[in-house]
Formats: C-alpha cells, structure tokens, sequence
C-alpha cells in the first residue's frame, strides 16, 4: 500500500467519524445515533508511515511492531511503508527494528490514541544500507561542473522509486574505451544482483555496429552492448573489405545498387547467452554540442537546463494530462497495448481519412487546412479489437499529410503524458526538426519516435565510426529532452527499423503494472529478442533501441 493510499484510508475514516454534510437535517440525524459513530470512531484509526534511511530512500524489510491492546507487526515494502489499520482507541507503541540497523525515534508512545497517525522512522548503521537497484556514471570532470544538480537528481529520483540509487563519479570515465565500461558494469552486476540497470551521464563510450539490418549499410552506436552482458560481441567483416551480401551479385539482398565496402566498424555480430534477454536496462543523458569546442563547460551547459528540468518533475511542477498522443499514418503492431494502458477515451490517435476519403497530398487544401491530421474517435469503440477492426476498415490514409503546423501548436498547449510520432525520423525529413523541437513548451514527459535512426548520433572523441554526422544537440530525440519542451525521456532508433520498438509494452508496463521507465525498457527487450527467436538472430529487433534522458520516470 502506497502513502498516497494510506493517506485515502485516513481520510475515509475522518470522514465517518465526523461526518461531512452541511445539510441541518443530517446534522440532526447524526447527533440522534451517537453510539454508532463512536464504535465508527473507536474502530477506524489507522497507523501508518515510512521508514527511510539517512538519504530519504525508503527501507524495505523492516519490522515495525504494534505493542498496546493488540500486538501485530509489518514488514515495510519495497517503499519502507507500514501501515495497522482498523485499531480501536487506546494507548500504543511502535518501533521499528532490523539487525544492525538503529532508528530515530527509538520507541514511539502514543497514549490515549482517538485519531489516526502518521508516524516515520529514519535508520542509520551497516544493516540499514540496502543494494542500490541503479547506477549512475558520470566522469568526474563533468560531476565537479553539476554536483548540485546531480545530488539532487539522485536524491527525489531515488526517494520517487524508493530505492538507493549509486552515482559513482569516475576519474577519466569518458576517456574509457567501451570494453573497459562493459567489463566495468558486469563486476558491478556481479556484485549487486540486486542491480536491474545504470544510467550513463555525458560522454561514455559505446562500439559501433555494422549492418543491424542485412539491407542497410549503417553503422551506428549499439546500446544493447551495455545491456546484454552475457552476450559475446564481434566483429567478422574486415573494415576495408567488399561487403560479401553487396558485392555486385547479391545486390538486392543490400538494395545499394552495386558493390559495398565495409566501412570501419567495431563490431557486426552478437551472441546472446545463456539468458537471452537482458541483463540490466541502459539509459544515456549525452552530451555534445555543434559548433562547440566540446569541453566540460559545453558539456554542463548543455545538461544544466535538462537536469533542472527533470528535478522541477519530481517536485510535482510538472503534471500531464494524463492522456496518448499519436501522429500516425498506421496503427502499429500492439494497439491493444497502448489500449489496455490509456482505454478508449485518452487516446488522441490523429491521421484519418478525410471526410471525402481524401489521403495524402489531397489532404492539405490550397488554405492550409489539414483534412486528414484529424483525431480517430476512439471513445466510440468498447475494446481495441472493435477499434483495430474499424481502423482496418477505412482506406490507408497515406504520406505527406503529416506537417509540423498542426503538431506544434498541440505541442504548445498541453503537456501530455506519451507523444508517439510515426514518421520518418532523419532529421532531413523528420515531421519537425531538432531546432522546431527545442522551442516546443509542452509536449509530452515520455517522448517514443517511431522512424528511422531518429536516435542515431555521434559521440566527440569517440573512436568508434558512426556514419551520422549529428552530435546530441541536433539530435531529434535529444533535442525534446534539452530543449524547452517538459519531456523527461525520448525514445528511439539508432537505426534504420522495421518494426515500431515495442513502445506500447513499454506503456502497459508503466500504466498497468506501474513500472518506471527503465524496468519497462528492460521488458520491452526482452520481447524484442522473444521475436526474434533463438534459431535465427534478428539482430534488427534486439539492437536498436535507445533509451535517453530520465529512466526513472512513471506514469502513475
């Protein structure tokens, strides 16, 4: 049971006890039956708190006992909440206790109790240290320039998600070549299974990899290498080399219309293990600037206003609407997903037919309006199959349609609590470019973009050779995060997809099951490489998605 819950329980029953109407007649009725009310009275208190440690994260695993006209005990949950209910009115103690592990207060007296109350505890010692369930890694030159910043980050994320989060600032972490990170990351693993993921700052080396697609010839940074880390990785294709699916004979297998070199590449092949799935979630807050010298000035200014931004979230400053946005000409592999975490009635699904069945470019009339960037009518529909089934019904309503003078202004006038935009995503062709992103004022907290490498980027310094030109700051997905838009966390392709990246497990998970975001990126992988199957590897589904900015964000 959550505090917000408990806080319910005590409201309910002050609301028995006392009545809440102002109506004489109910006034007169309740002074005429006094011996109910005070069994209501004598029978509704409820005792409840949280136990914490020294840096506010709640501690799970603590007995609290109840000693008076009843003597009962609770083990905190994995928030440190407890919570005896139904108690009648009488004297009481509490204490909470947990080998080494001492509290403030010790023991807790309440005499003569007629009320419910709230009552906290704060531990300290060896035993009240739980495992950290993330890490976050940041090189300590950058930590030095946001110490500020990033304390307080660690600290209301870390008490939002009740558990201990380890920032670990790392001299020369971002001069570290991405086998040495990886090694890293698994000796942390191997030491805490209690860990489920880790959150890199700044400028943290990941590999690149060839051809996550046998039909495209991109080379891109690969974030399941930090995530999967029973897999072995490799590199097969000699950089320099005529590619053996592009040499002339199997063009239609690479669709480049002659024969490919390979270019320089750190790895082509993956391995999983034993667990086929992976081993931790990864998020990344990047850094890198364009036209910058890049150096750990640029590098604090760029995440300053981010990290400020996402500490304004956890103080309740920003709240969404509660609803769906999607801008789409298709309605994606599992609807039924996104159905089953929003329902019928705060889906806001734009890309209909116009109302003559115009699609594409016939949409866009000479004036301006958009006849096909209309809102589906989901609130009319009972279950997602009675929808999907009505969707397939209409005609495709095509390309083309789909123009940032609609977008902007929605972006502009509600914070949502998705925005998912299907289009394509090169920031050539992108439904609005990276500098239209920055200036949006709302948008969504969770941003998921469909197209292609939409979350490709390069890292400075790095040695790893990426064929994308665009460091973070006119990156697509980066640029919601570090713009003026409310978003928190983007996700997306590094690649070139098929598929939408499973971003609707990713909504169930957080709006059914009320994971935060990380734990539901780490779900959503293990679907991918469910699809993918252990007989034929699919390298295009496990690989490609990017997780960016905040990952211990919820939905609830």
């Amino acid at each position: 049971m959550t505090l917000r819950s408990i806080s319910f329980l005590i409201c309910s029953a002050a609301t028995a006890c006392f009545g809440c109407s102002a109506d004489a007649g109910d006034q007169a009725s309740d002074l005429e039956q006094p011996a109910v009310n005070a069994t209501q009275a004598l029978t509704s208190i409820t005792l409840s708190g949280k136990v914490t440690g020294a840096n506010g994260a709640g501690l799970a695993g603590v007995t609290v006992t109840l000693a008076g006209s009843i003597v009962a005990t609770r083990s905190t949950d994995t928030t440190g909440s407890y919570s005896f209910t139904g108690l009648a009115a009488g004297s009481y103690s509490l204490r909470a206790t947990k080998n080494a592990c001492g509290f403030l207060p010790d023991v807790v007296n309440l005499n003569n109790l007629s009320s419910s109350k709230t009552q906290n505890f704060v531990g300290s010692g060896a035993g009240c240290a739980q495992s950290p369930k993330a890490l976050m890694l940041v090189d300590q030159r950058l930590y030095t320039q946001l110490k500020n910043e990033l304390d307080q980050y660690r600290t209301v994320a870390g008490t939002r998600r009740g558990f201990a989060i380890d920032l670990r600032a790392i001299s020369g972490l971002d001069d570290w070549g991405f086998q040495t990170v990886r090694n890293y990351v698994i000796q942390a693993k191997s030491q805490n299974a209690a860990l489920e993921g880790v959150l890199y700052v700044g400028n943290v080396k990941l590999p690149s990899f060839y051809k996550p697609r046998p039909d495209t010839l991109q080379t891109r940074l690969m974030p399941v290498y930090l995530e999967d880390l029973d897999a072995t990785f490799s590199r097969i294709q000699v950089p320099g080399s005529i590619d053996p699916a592009c040499d002339g004979t199997n063009d239609a297998a690479c669709a480049v219309g002659g024969p490919a070199t390979v270019p320089a590449h750190d790895l082509d092949s993956i391995t999983p293990g034993a667990g086929f799935a992976t081993e931790l979630w990864a998020a990344f807050m990047p850094v890198g600037v364009e036209g910058a010298a890049n150096s750990y000035n640029d590098y604090a200014n760029q995440l300053r206003p981010y990290l400020n931004k996402v500490n304004a979230y956890y103080a309740g400053q920003s709240v969404p609407n509660g609803r769906y946005y999607f801008v789409s000409n298709d309605i994606g592999e599992r609807f039924d997903w996104t159905w089953d975490a929003f329902g019928n009635k705060a889906i806001d699904f734009y890309g209909k037919p116009g109302p003559n069945g115009e699609t594409g470019d016939a949409c866009i009339l000479a004036n301006g309006q958009n006849l096909c960037y209309v809102r589906w009518p989901t609130q009319n529909y009972a279950t997602a199959t009675d929808f999907i089934n009505y969707f397939q019904s209409q005609p495709w309503v095509g390309e083309n349609w789909q123009l940032g003078n609609v977008f902007i202004p929605q972006m502009n006038a509600a914070l949502y609590s998705v925005v998912e935009v299907n289009t394509h995503a090169y920031e050539e062709w992108t439904l609005i470019n990276s500098t239209e992103v920055k200036a949006l004022t709302n948008a969504g907290l969770l941003i998921a973009l469909d197209g292609c490498s939409v979350a490709g980027f390069a890292q400075p310094g790095s040695p790893s050779y990426v064929n994308t030109g665009h460091l973070p700051s006119s990156n697509v997905a980066v640029s919601y995060l570090y713009g003026s838009s409310k978003a928190v966390a983007s996700m997306g392709s590094a690649f070139d997809r098929s598929h939408y990246g499973n971003h609707s497990l990713i909504y169930r998970e957080m709006k059914v099951n009320h994971a935060y975001l990380g734990l539901a990126h780490r779900t959503r992988m293990a679907e991918n490489y469910s699809r993918a199957g252990s007989s034929t590897l699919d390298l295009e589904n496990q690989m490609q998605e990017s997780l960016l900015g905040d990952p211990f964000m919820d939905l609830n």
